[in-house]
Formats: structure tokens, sequence, C-alpha cells
């Protein structure tokens, strides 16, 4: 069914959907809107078809008080990986600045997989918040960027075993910083929200003693109450 759009109007850019079939002037309609952050609002819409017309009034409440929130990783998974080896894990719980890291051993043999997960607490967001962005900076390190070695080489945000958003390569030996953001997503969901660093081996130099380093991150997260 054909979606259309139209603007609030009221300065914010937000629009309202609505979707039907072609209008006939006696059938149901969906309306939805982009989420409120700002003052009640008020449209008046007519559809018109022929000589039929429907004036439709569609009314959304203020929207909450918004939130940001910053914070770095505070865990880690010591269940849920794969690595040949890692030191000081707890060295990246502090932000992107950081000039010390978690040193992550690659496990060896061709298209061999490492990976490890860090944690941030949430549990300051309330249960019922609208989440509205969720954004991550981290810095990290490899020992190779050449993909005969290392042939995937990311760091990702994950509700828990699920990806969310886009991905980023690790840094090169002298480390990277770099952001992702742009996934949607729901209050539950931040509950187990972490970043996992993984590396994929190429077909070449696969038992050699490359590493992954995370340095540290910042998780910015912007949510309505």
């Amino acid at each position: 069914m054909p979606t259309q759009q139209i603007e609030w109007a009221d300065g914010s850019g937000d629009k309202i959907y609505i979707t039907s079939p072609d209008f006939s002037g006696n059938q149901q309609i969906a309306v939805s809107s982009d989420p409120n952050t700002g003052a009640a609002r008020s449209k008046v819409v007519t559809l018109t078809a022929g000589n039929v017309s429907r004036t439709l009034t569609i009314n959304q409440n203020a929207g909450g008080e918004q939130h940001t929130i910053t914070l770095n990783p505070s865990s880690y998974d010591n269940v849920d990986h794969q690595y040949a080896s890692v030191s000081y894990p707890t060295r990246a719980y502090t932000d992107e600045n950081s000039t010390t890291y978690c040193q992550i051993g690659l496990t060896t043999g061709s298209g061999a997989e490492t990976w490890m997960y860090f944690g941030f607490d949430t549990s300051s967001i309330p249960a019922g918040a609208r989440i509205d962005e969720v954004s991550c900076t981290a810095k990290t390190a490899s020992s190779s960027t050449n993909k005969n070695y290392l042939a995937t080489r990311q760091w990702q945000l994950f509700a828990g075993t699920t990806a969310k958003g886009s991905s980023a390569n690790l840094g090169n030996s002298g480390s990277t910083t770099n952001s992702v953001s742009g996934a949607s997503w729901i209050r539950s969901e931040l509950d187990n929200i972490r970043i996992r660093i993984y590396v994929k081996r190429g077909t070449q130099n696969t038992t050699s003693n490359y590493w992954a380093r995370f340095f540290g991150a910042t998780l910015t997260i912007k949510y309505t109450i």
C-alpha cells in the first residue's frame, strides 16, 4: 500500500506517515509519526478522491525530556569469546584517549576467528525510556592491515549476540579512533549492549603471532523519558 509523507511544519522536520489503499473515502488508513521531542502539536489533513473528501485531525502529545549519557566499558565476557590469549582486559575500561590497551592474541589457522566482547553498564537509564540515538567512538589497533594476513578486522556494537548498525575497521599498529552509529535500539536491548573486537585470519602467515588491541571507548546514548 502507498504511504504519503506530510510535514508537521513545526520547524522540527518531523513527518506524518499515512498508509492506505487508493483513497476512496470508505476505508481504514494507518497513521504514524516521527517521535515528538518538543511541544504538543496538531495537524489537519484533507484526503480527497474525485468528489469525495475526508478531513483527518492528527494530535500528538508533547515529547518528554531528552537526556544524554556517556559510558565507558565496564566489563568483559569471559565465557563468550575466542582468542589465543588476552592481556590486561580491564585496561580497556576507559575512553578512546587512552594510551594503554588490552591486547588480544589471535587464534591460528587459515580463516581462524578471534573475538572478544566488552560490556557497558546502562542500569541508570529508566526502563521506560525511549532510545533516540546510540553512537560509539573507540580506539583500536591491529598488527597488520594486509588482507592476506588478516582478512577481516573490525569492531561493532552488539545487543547480546545480535549485531547492530555498521562496523568499523580496527586501526593499524599505530592505533586508530573511529565511530559507529545509525542503528535503532529499544531500552531492553541496552541491558546487554556491548562492543565486539573481531578478527578473521587470511590465507597467509596463518601461524604468525598477530594481535588486536582495544584501548577504550565512549558510548553515547540519547534517550527521552
